[in-house]
């Protein structure tokens, strides 16, 4: 098996990218979910063949057999199967993890973070969710100047497929090599089928329509294919320019794409890369009528290529501090201690006791006191605050938090600052 390879401290990244997705998916109005991790094996059964191959079959005792999730996409849409006749499924935002057959066999365990929009407000939901990817990507220090977009339409993808006398089969085949651009491969395939040589020319460039969006554009509507897509051209036009409003620049039109590997993108797609690693950031796209959903769209975030990128592309993680308080305790009489951090978690502040060792620098290289805002330790009538960051705002929020707090019926009055 390939389980995810993330090391301790990819953590602190993804809570950071977690964090920020979870912000931004409520600011938009999305509800979390995190669907089923086994679900039914008969769901997946029109999926291509190269993806049934890919999924995690699970067998009972008694001989049912269901799976492993295998997209989240899928699952979210086969909620509102369930869901009583009438009731709101508008906007859901998922954290969850996927598994799949890789290569050489092996499972691939993948984190997934994404959301799925199901309004009927056309383009302008393609654009909510682009928006809500890029706002997530700034708050974790990715710039616009370094993302690259590709928009494309899967039914343009689509119509050329059916307009080619090939089994079901060799136009899987021969899309496989489109999309991944392999020239060589593609023109062999090309020569030995039974196309026309007109066909095969068309085809043979397919790969090439790909680049600037206006240049594409042009070259893709003069074609011969351009009368049969023109709604498709018209669709992606009109979210272009929708994206143009937005301040987007590098606006690419890739119509050799055609969409993901589980073929269920009805419609325009689009995909976020990193300019400086190469790497897609976020996918997406339209997939109208899955499991009956009139009309929907969604995007993931590769959570391990953002990961990267915020690691090797991003300066030094600097990690802010992930409690309030490290209240130190001394392990032979530690009802002081235990009552002020009570008393500090009742005002909502996060609080962490950390063991008072012989030497006040042993104690301070824990990793609790270096990650607190403030240090707090209570020694008879008084209550000593350690910060060496502490500035003049933050003294007076101290102090009247601790004049407030009543230890043993005392109030701890007084406050000793040390650096």
């Amino acid at each position: 098996m390939r389980f995810m390879h993330y090391l301790y401290e990819d953590y602190a990244y993804l809570r950071t990218l977690s964090a920020s997705f979870r912000k931004w998916s409520r600011l938009y109005g999305y509800d979390e979910i995190d669907p089923p991790a086994i679900e039914d094996w008969s769901r997946y059964q029109d999926l291509p063949q190269a993806m049934t191959k890919k999924l995690v079959k699970l067998i009972e005792p008694s001989g049912a057999i269901g799976c492993l999730k295998i997209d989240n996409t899928m699952s979210c849409a086969s909620m509102t199967l369930k869901l009583p006749e009438g009731t709101p499924l508008r906007r859901i935002a998922y954290n969850s993890k996927v598994f799949r057959y890789g290569q050489a066999g092996s499972i691939d365990e993948i984190l997934q973070l994404g959301c799925e929009n199901y309004t009927d407000l056309g383009a302008a939901a393609d654009v909510e969710v682009i928006r809500l990817a890029l706002n997530v990507l700034e708050d974790v220090g990715i710039p616009m100047s370094d993302l690259r977009f590709e928009i494309g339409n899967s039914s343009f993808y689509r119509a050329i497929s059916e307009m080619v006398e090939l089994s079901p089969e060799a136009v899987e085949t021969m899309m496989n090599l489109i999309e991944e651009k392999r020239l060589t491969a593609l023109n062999a395939f090309l020569e030995g089928s039974e196309l026309t040589e007109e066909e095969s020319l068309f085809l043979s460039q397919l790969p090439g329509l790909f680049g600037d969006f206006k240049a594409v554009f042009t070259k893709a509507s003069s074609s011969r294919f351009g009368d049969a897509c023109q709604a498709e051209l018209n669709g992606l036009k009109a979210l272009y320019k929708l994206l143009e409003n937005l301040g987007l620049t590098r606006i690419q039109l890739d119509l050799s794409q055609g969409g993901n590997e589980f073929r269920y993108y009805s419609g325009n797609i689009y995909r976020i890369f990193s300019q400086r690693t190469g790497k897609a950031l976020v996918t997406g796209g339209r997939y109208d009528g899955m499991n009956g959903v009139n009309e929907a769209c969604g995007i993931s975030f590769n959570t391990a290529n953002v990961v990267e990128w915020m690691k090797t592309m991003h300066t030094p993680l600097n990690v802010p501090a992930q409690f309030d308080y490290a209240v130190l305790c001394d392990t032979d009489d530690p009802g002081d201690a235990l009552q002020i951090a009570a008393a500090l978690r009742d005002r909502d502040f996060s609080v962490v006791l950390v063991k008072l060792k012989s030497t006040i620098s042993d104690t301070f290289e824990q990793p609790e006191c270096r990650s607190a805002k403030f240090v707090l330790s209570v020694e008879g009538p008084d209550a000593v605050v350690f910060d060496q960051r502490m500035n003049e705002s933050r003294r007076s929020e101290v102090q009247m938090l601790l004049n407030q707090l009543e230890i043993h019926g005392k109030r701890r009055n007084t406050i000793n600052e040390t650096t």
